[in-house]
C-alpha cells in the first residue's frame, strides 16, 4: 500500500500468516486460510511482529509447530527477539539461507558443526561444507552441487530426546551402516563429539538465527518450504487481484488505523472466499486441481528438489574427487 506525496512517498506493508498442508503431496485436508495480519512500515520490527503474530494464533487456541518464512522474516530477523522464543514454544522453523550466511556457522560446539541450519560431524569435507555457496557463486554445476548436497547427509548428526531443563539438546555421532563413526574419532583434535558418539550443546550454541527442522535443500524441507512458499504467494496473487491491495486509490481511508481495519475486512472477505470454494468442490474436483498444479510444476527446480526418484538417483552416483570437475 504505497502513496506518492509532495514530500516524497510513504507505504505500509501488511504481513499475513498463512495455514499450510502438513502433507505437500496430499490435496489439503482443510482451507488454507489466513490466521492473522499485521500492518506495519516496511522493514519495521519485522522478528518481534512476527512473534507477535504467532502467540496471537496460540491465544486463539492454535498451536503451529513449523514455521516457513521469506528470507526477511525468520532469517533477518534478531534471535533474541525472534528465533529464541520460537524455539522456546516448540517451532521449528524451515527456510532459505541468505546467501551471505551459507557455509559453516560459527557456533560448532566439540566437534559438531552447523552448515546451513543443520548440525554434522565436524570432519564433513569442506567441498561439502561450502557446496552451497560454491553453487551460488558458480563455481560448480548445478549436478555436482546436488550430488554434494546429498552426501551432506552422511554426516547429519541426529538429536537424541527433548532438550533438557536448559534448553541444551543431545545429538548423536552419524554412523555408517553398520554402526561404525562416518569420521576417525582416533585423529589428531577431534573433537568430543567425535570421541564420545554424543553431545549436549548448549541453547546458546544451537545457531538459533539459522537451526531448522530438515536437511537443508533437502526433499523433506523442499516438499515443507515450497508448499508453504507456494501458499503465501498465492494468497498474495489473489488478495491483491480480488481486493485490490496495494492500490491506494481503492483504500481511500485516511490514518492507520482506518487502514488497519479495511485490511483486515479484506482478509475476512479473501478467507471466506477460500472456505466457500473448498466445501463447494467435490473431492474428485479438489483431486483434479490437485494433480493439474502438480502437473504444471513438474519439470522446475522446486518440483525436481522434493522428487524421491531424483534423489535416489542422487544416492546412486555420489561424485568422487576424480569425477569433479576442475575448478
Amino acid at each position: 500500500m504505497r502513496r506518492e506525496t509532495w514530500g516524497g512517498s510513504w507505504s505500509l506493508e501488511l504481513d499475513v500468516a498463512l495455514w499450510a498442508t502438513s502433507d505437500p503431496t496430499q490435496p489439503a485436508q482443510f482451507p488454507l486460510v489466513c490466521a492473522t495480519v499485521r500492518l506495519k512500515r516496511p522493514g519495521n520490527r519485522t522478528g518481534e511482529l512476527a512473534l507477535d503474530m504467532i502467540r496471537a494464533m496460540r491465544r486463539n487456541g492454535h498451536n503451529p509447530k513449523l514455521l516457513t518464512s521469506d528470507m526477511a522474516i525468520v532469517p533477518g530477523a534478531d534471535p533474541e527477539k525472534l528465533q529464541n522464543h520460537l524455539y522456546d514454544m516448540g517451532i521449528d522453523t524451515c527456510i532459505h539461507i541468505d546467501e551471505g550466511h551459507k557455509g559453516m556457522s560459527k557456533d560448532g560446539h566439540e566437534g559438531l558443526i552447523w552448515v546451513d541450519g543443520n548440525p554434522y560431524c565436524g570432519a564433513m569435507p569442506a567441498k561439502l561444507i561450502s557446496c552451497t555457496k560454491d553453487r551460488h557463486e558458480k563455481l560448480i554445476s548445478q549436478e555436482v552441487f546436488y550430488k554434494r548436497l546429498w552426501e551432506r547427509r552422511r554426516y547429519l548428526a541426529k538429536p537424541n530426546g527433548k532438550p533438557n531443563s536448559k534448553g541444551g539438546i543431545q545429538y548423536l555421532h552419524p554412523t555408517d551402516e553398520a554402526g561404525r563413526p562416518v569420521c576417525n574419532p582416533g585423529r589428531p583434535h577431534a573433537g568430543k563429539f567425535c570421541t564420545q558418539r554424543s553431545v549436549v550443546v548448549p541453547k546458546e550454541r544451537l545457531n538459533l538465527k539459522y537451526r531448522q527442522k530438515y536437511h537443508y535443500m533437502g526433499p523433506e524441507w523442499a516438499r515443507m518450504h515450497f508448499a508453504g512458499r507456494s501458499s503465501i504467494e498465492g494468497y498474495n496473487g489473489t488478495f491483491k487481484k480480488v481486493h485490490r491491495f496495494g492500490d491506494p486509490d481503492q483504500v481511500t481511508v485516511r490514518g492507520y488505523a482506518a487502514k488497519y481495519l479495511a485490511a483486515a475486512m479484506m482478509v475476512v472477505a479473501s478467507n471466506a472466499r477460500i472456505v466457500e470454494n473448498f466445501y463447494r468442490d467435490s473431492p474428485d474436483q479438489v483431486e483434479a486441481r490437485f494433480l493439474k498444479a502438480k502437473k504444471r510444476r513438474a519439470g522446475t527446480w522446486s518440483e525436481a528438489m522434493h522428487d524421491a526418484e531424483f534423489w535416489n538417483k542422487q544416492a546412486e552416483t555420489v561424485l568422487t574427487d576424480e569425477d569433479d570437475p576442475p575448478e
